[in-house]
């Protein structure tokens, strides 16, 4: 597999937050963060704001996008 490039990785994210949170706000600061950190997407403060949100329970699909997210971008 292939590092994701860092517009792949961040529709990735985006579809992610789409199919799972329920607040359209919470989608938008996490994609906030995103795409403002110029280096590179910060996973681990996405992922530990995500944890904390309202969202619907994730399928086998969205764990492994999250598990991709967080292997390529995360600490």
């Amino acid at each position: 597999m292939c590092v994701p490039e860092r517009k792949e990785a961040e529709m990735m994210l985006l579809n992610l937050l789409k199919r799972t949170l329920k607040n359209q706000d919470d989608i938008a600061l996490l994609m906030d963060l995103a795409t403002k950190n110029e280096y590179s997407i910060p996973m681990k403060g996405i992922r530990y704001k995500f944890d904390s949100m309202e969202k619907q329970p994730l399928t086998q699909d969205d764990w492994h996008d999250m598990d991709t997210l967080m292997h390529y971008f995360g600490p």
